[in-house]
């Protein structure tokens, strides 16, 4: 008995639609590009493109409550200006 094989061509990730979840940093660069850009209120997702943190360390900073937040039903909403207030004390970063 023998079959019959048919190769096709290898396709990449992004020809057949599957997100990768590997983030632009092109998009990151043009979604925010100042202080100014930012929105009044900003969405979790919004913080960690800002800060060009991971999205897991974004939440982990609005639920230790190191960042100041407002809860609008199960969404959070953080003001522009909490972002400023993260990085006052500054720590000493010379070894």
């Amino acid at each position: 008995m023998s079959y019959k094989v048919r190769v096709s061509p290898r396709r990449n990730r992004e020809e057949i639609g599957i997100h990768t979840g590997r983030q632009n940093d092109n998009e990151v660069k043009q979604m925010y590009t100042s202080y100014d850009d930012l929105p009044l209120f900003l969405t979790v997702e919004d913080l960690a493109k800002a800060l060009q943190i991971g999205l897991s360390t974004a939440y982990n900073l609005v639920r230790s409550n190191q960042i100041r937040c407002y809860r609008a039903g199960v969404q959070y909403r953080i003001p522009k200006e909490s972002i400023r207030d993260i990085f006052l004390p500054l720590p000493d970063c010379s070894r």
